[in-house]
């Protein structure tokens, strides 16, 4: 819970105007800075569609709609949204999905997909998650998305848009409120919106273009029977084939599902399947819900359900008590309780019956009528118990695999002790920071589902622990606004549960939170009250923890002598207890607030004396950290060499670590320290080269350093007096 600079933030110091050495918080008990735009290679142009459906039939009447409002959009000046309607299982996705195929080479900035899970049993995607997800595939820094400013999220989504030829596909909509953050402001982009209600709320401020789906015709619904069937054995039995689509009420979900059943047993004929389904229709009628929308395809749905073996039924019925919009097999394997090999093929065969989507390599998603219908099975199928031990083990694994995680990212820093899990629970480890980075890339959308699933359900003590396994990643890729969520839960639960270790662990973490957002005057608060629950329960390192978090907050707040105390009390519980990181960090930072003063000599003491410490731990990052802080100072005391030297030894470092973000920062510095040592050419070097590192980087403190090359004439003159 010690603080370090966010690696997000850039630093620098002019001869006339020094701007302050920056202290967003990041958890320097961590180690590398690992951030999402550490390559000078930008993303490629975002392609989110999902593959095209094969065996796609009919819908042309609504293609022939969707290719005139592509005429229409290239001979206007407004945007064109066009909303596909209809109720579930009717094939709304897929002919989003199809169309855009079609037509993705018009669109050569790229294309979005989303599903918003407007009908989905937990909460819908909120516009917020969308934008944040919509910006960073559109390449903008992590730093510059907005955290919880819906109006200035979307101010910068249309931004980015503005001239950019832009397909948007917004799945799956409940309401209005969900899509008009998401339209983009141009008319060089097109929308194509899904949703099972009309979305009338967008017609008179949008001018938008309806699609209204119905049911197959019977006619096309042959000709998917002959597609996926085949000729031979379709018109072999045209009347029973005609009973078997009006069975499944002609939705192109209920007819592929069908479809695969007789592709799987070649020895079965149509006329079977309607007698499998007519018994099954009429065991289901007493089930059947007035209007429920979904009661046409669970006829279809049980009668595949029923035809799974018993270990397969069960893996479908517990996988709709998972949280997230998707899941691995590694996971499923613990929520199912089952081992990996075994998961696998069970996710395998109910992919290949169509009750269920691969999406990705061994990730998998429901859609949303069978995860209703799976719900059901679960509800009706399952005791109570064993459904709660299910989600528990789920909650599980994912709260040790994100430990692991963490351990692998930042094995340096002060952990939380987790309890030990049981021996069937199998949580993952991780090789390297790589695979661990990938693992919580991957997992990010569950993690956060998994916090609040746990809150939910009572497990408390998973839904505070979990946040401070997942906060260093959350902070390591700006998330802020989920960061801030989880914290708050996971606060609330461990008040719930009166473990107040969790407490004071959160409280500190959602302290650090606010001050990578530099809210100082809400970080303190939460610091102070922090300190007061580590003192109450006798945790010294807490202690030490958080008084250095309030010397952090103190010193954003520009209020140096209390930020002095603060530090040299954190120095002092450290050393008291024998944490030698700890103690450095915090002479750090004092040795950064005496630099602040001018009170050069004592600074310099107490950075030596952390550097001392780093080297002798191996601690590479901040080593570099502070090696670069001691070069500041030698700058401010107009010893070039020495601050050349130092500011050297700090480059060296993060060039090592492959930090460019740093390796951009130190390079500034050394730019500025040869400038007014009077060697603009030096300078002239260091700082084309950070602003190289920085456009890669796509930081807006590239137009600072290039207006410090702007100072020097192309003769060598320095003419920033």
């Amino acid at each position: 819970m010690v603080n370090e600079p966010s690696s997000g933030s850039l630093h620098n110091e002019s001869s006339s105007n020094a701007a302050e050495f920056v202290l967003q918080a990041r958890d320097i008990q961590g180690g590398i800075n690992i951030d999402n735009k550490t390559s000078a290679t930008r993303l490629p142009i975002p392609n989110q569609l999902p593959p095209d459906i094969r065996h796609f039939v009919d819908r042309d009447s609504e293609i022939d709609q969707l290719d005139s409002l592509m005429e229409e959009h290239l001979n206007t000046s407004a945007l064109t949204v066009a909303v596909i309607t209809g109720t579930a299982g009717l094939g709304k996705t897929s002919l989003a999905v199809h169309w855009a195929h079609r037509f993705r080479t018009r669109f050569p900035d790229g294309g979005l997909f989303v599903d918003l899970r407007g009908y989905a049993a937990d909460a819908p995607v909120a516009p917020r998650r969308a934008l944040d997800t919509f910006l960073r595939a559109l390449d903008v820094p992590a730093t510059k998305i907005p955290v919880d400013d819906i109006d200035a999220l979307t101010g910068l989504y249309r931004s980015v848009l503005a001239q950019r030829r832009v397909l948007v596909v917004l799945d799956n909509a409940a309401q209005a409120s969900q899509v008009r953050p998401l339209l983009p402001g141009t008319s060089t982009c097109l929308v194509i919106v899904t949703s099972r209600s009309k979305l009338s709320g967008l017609y008179a401020r949008h001018g938008c273009s309806r699609i209204a789906l119905s049911e197959l015709p019977p006619s096309q619904a042959h000709v998917l029977f002959q597609r996926t069937v085949g000729i031979a054995r379709t018109e072999a039995e045209p009347g029973a084939a005609a009973e078997l689509a009006r069975r499944c009420a002609y939705l192109p979900l209920a007819l592929r599902i069908a479809s695969e059943r007789l592709s799987a047993r070649p020895h079965s004929s149509f006329q079977d399947l309607v007698e499998e389904l007519a018994g099954e229709h009429d065991r289901l009628d007493a089930l059947a819900i007035d209007n429920d929308e979904t009661t046409e395809v669970r006829t279809v749905l049980s009668w595949s359900y029923h035809a799974l073996r018993p270990s397969t039924a069960r893996v479908f019925r517990l996988l709709s008590l998972h949280a997230g919009h998707e899941i691995g097999s590694p996971a499923a394997a613990a929520l199912t309780r089952l081992t990996a090999g075994e998961a696998r093929r069970e996710l395998d065969l109910l992919t290949s019956m169509h009750l269920l989507d691969e999406v990705g390599r061994e990730r998998y998603r429901f859609h949303d009528l069978l995860r209703v219908y799976a719900a059901e099975r679960a509800e009706a199928t399952e005791t109570a118990d064993d459904r709660t031990s299910a989600v528990r083990r789920a909650l599980e694994w994912y709260l040790h695999s994100a430990g692991a995680a963490q351990r692998t990212l930042y094995p340096q820093r002060h952990h939380l002790e987790l309890p030990t899990p049981d021996s069937d629970l199998r949580p993952l480890s991780f090789a390297s920071r790589d695979d661990a980075l990938a693992w919580y890339d991957l997992e990010c959308d569950n993690l956060v589902a998994a916090v609040h699933q746990a809150a939910d359900m009572g497990f408390h003590a998973i839904a505070w622990r979990l946040p401070i396994a997942l906060g260093s990643f959350l902070a390591l890729r700006f998330h802020w606004a989920d960061k801030i969520d989880v914290e708050q839960v996971g606060i609330s639960s461990a008040r719930i549960d009166q473990d107040h270790e969790g407490e004071f662990w959160l409280l500190g973490s959602l302290g650090e939170t606010y001050s990578d957002l530099r809210r100082f005057e809400e970080a303190a608060p939460c610091f102070t009250e922090s300190l007061t629950v580590a003192r109450n329960i006798g945790n010294r390192w807490g202690e030490a923890s958080t008084l250095h978090g309030l010397g952090l907050a103190n010193l954003g707040l520009d209020r140096l002598r209390e930020a002095k105390e603060y530090f040299n009390l954190a120095s002092s519980v450290f050393r008291a207890i024998d944490d030698r990181r700890g103690e450095a960090v915090a002479l750090e930072y004092l040795g950064d607030t005496l630099r602040r003063e001018h009170r050069f000599d004592e600074a310099v003491d107490h950075l030596n004396r952390a550097l001392t410490i780093h080297r002798s731990t191996g601690d590479r990052p901040r080593e570099a950290w502070a090696s670069r802080v001691l070069g500041l100072v030698h700058l401010g005391r107009e010893q070039m060499e020495n601050a050349v030297t130092a500011l050297g030894r700090a480059l060296a470092i993060y060039r090592e670590l492959g930090d460019h973000n740093y390796v951009a920062q130190t390079l500034t510095d050394i730019g500025e320290a040869h400038r007014q040592a009077g060697e603009p050419d030096s300078a002239r070097g260091a700082w084309q080269e950070a602003v190289a590192i920085l456009d890669s980087l796509q930081s807006p403190y590239a137009s600072h350093v290039r207006d410090r090359l702007a100072t020097l004439d192309p003769n060598g003159a320095d003419n920033s007096a």
